[in-house]
């Protein structure tokens, strides 16, 4: 089925997702505060993602020996080398990060829906350890922010999962331009992906998307339809694919240590022939993003058993760190009294929006 990319402007898309209030603007921070680092140092996984197409996605279990340290200003971490990509190496690495590639983080606690989000450049700073199997990068915050549960919480990701029976699943090392066999059923299974996106001054942003396992459809294998349920209305990563359509996602499989990245061209459709198709208890999605497929990516990524993020011994709950309403009243709001006065109503948004996902 063909189908319309009818939404070319931000002026249509606010036709349909309505125009987010300004004060939203003050949750992003300039600098990691003490949330943010409190974050941190709870956080066991994070993802990494580069502008650059040929460093693609990272997931890095943190210790001591990985994240090095953490300033309000910028974190060093000791980065591995790809050894699945075998022309990926880290002088290739060192190369690419000389222009201080743009990039952006998410961190993970497990058991906890709400993440951490940063933006900046990334610098090769040091090689350590033997030969050249790790190279330590600065990473220069530029924005931080708190990302809502939602997408968590409409995965499941922190549900229990038969750990023993999904690491039988096994699937190929692949670097091809294609979708595969292993890719299309690695898309049927995945409940959650990270959108890495871009603006016109390649400025990226990274975004995560969740739903029943396979709500990301596969359509003539070689395009991708990835259904847009409510949100904050901010649309960061929408209005980022309307300035520059290069967008690539990583596809999670919970209790799976393989990864599938897809690169490729996104544009945004409210085809009703679409959205029909993707409908949850009668509802269909506001849009849909579309991605033509140019590059795809399998390999195993150890840090997501290293990290233990999959085991519910090790999650974490939420009275053991700040709570989402509170970050979220004190960062639009301030410390004063507004930010007190304001996180029950917060609160009680929060938790509106956790009873209407669809």
């Amino acid at each position: 089925m063909s189908f319309t990319a009818d939404i070319c402007n931000e002026q249509e898309l606010r036709k349909i997702i309505p125009p987010y209030h300004q004060r939203m603007d003050k949750r992003i921070q300039t600098t990691l505060d003490h949330y943010c680092l409190e974050y941190l140092g709870q956080a066991t996984l994070a993802c990494i993602a580069f502008a650059h197409p040929a460093l693609g996605f990272y997931y890095l279990a943190l210790n001591e020996k990985t994240l090095l340290s953490v300033t309000p200003e910028a974190l060093n971490i000791c980065l591995p080398a790809k050894s699945s990509q075998p022309a990926f190496n880290n002088g290739q690495l060192s190369g690419l990060l000389t222009e201080q590639n743009s990039c952006s983080l998410y961190f993970f606690i497990p058991g906890i829906g709400h993440g951490l989000r940063l933006n900046g450049f990334a610098q090769a700073n040091m090689q350590t350890g033997t030969g050249e199997s790790t190279q330590t990068i600065t990473f220069n915050v530029l924005s931080a922010y708190f990302q809502c549960s939602r997408a968590a919480v409409r995965a499941g990701l922190w549900q229990p999962v038969q750990t023993a029976d999904m690491q039988t699943k096994v699937f190929a090392n692949t670097n091809t331009t294609t979708l595969t066999d292993d890719a299309i059923g690695m898309i049927a299974l995945a409940p959650y992906l990270l959108l890495l996106s871009q603006n016109e001054r390649q400025a990226t942003e990274l975004s995560p998307r969740g739903g029943q396992a396979g709500f990301v459809k596969v359509q003539d294998n070689h395009i991708l339809l990835i259904p847009e349920w409510p949100g904050n209305k901010v649309a960061i990563s929408l209005r980022n694919i309307l300035k520059q359509k290069f967008v690539s996602l990583s596809f999670l499989i919970p209790g799976c240590d393989f990864t599938l990245t897809v690169q490729g061209e996104a544009s945004l459709t409210a085809d009703s022939r679409v959205l029909s198709g993707m409908a949850i208890k009668n509802k269909a999605p506001l849009l849909a993003i579309a991605v033509v497929v140019k590059r795809i990516v399998i390999q195993q990524e150890a840090s997501l058993n290293s990290a233990l993020v999959w085991l519910a011994d090790n999650h974490k709950h939420a009275g053991q760190l700040s709570s989402f309403s509170r970050v979220m009243a004190e960062h639009i709001n301030g410390k004063g009294l507004l930010g007190k006065a304001s996180h029950p109503l917060v609160h009680s948004v929060i938790r509106h929006d956790l009873k209407n996902l669809y």
